[in-house]
């Protein structure tokens, strides 16, 4: 974010049961904390007035550390932030950033 974009709305939503934090652990991969609420940040960007919203995993520890990489979902199925990318589950992910056939 910019030095001029301001925050116009921050709210904190409960979390339905089920979601985990997914941490990336030298490769593999481990569902750690359950997430109990999201906090979403509206902003305006600068001075073009777009707003943009980013949402962020809210665990009973406070914000996940760095290398949580994504979440799973009550099915299972696994979303990374970074690319948006899904999979079945932890386990596919590993093999798939192994390298290995899914």
């Amino acid at each position: 974010m910019d030095a001029d974009d301001s925050l116009i709305n921050l709210s904190i939503v409960p979390a339905a049961p089920g979601y985990f934090t997914v941490y990336d652990l030298d490769d593999d991969f481990a569902v750690c904390e359950p997430i109990v609420a999201w906090r979403v940040e509206t902003r305006k960007l600068g001075s073009s007035g777009h707003m943009h919203s980013d949402t962020f995993a809210v665990t009973t520890d406070g914000e996940p550390g760095s290398n949580c990489v994504g979440t799973q979902g009550p099915d299972g199925r696994v979303y990374l932030f970074s690319t948006g990318e899904s999979f079945d589950s932890v386990a596919e992910l590993s093999k798939e950033r192994k390298g290995s056939p899914a």
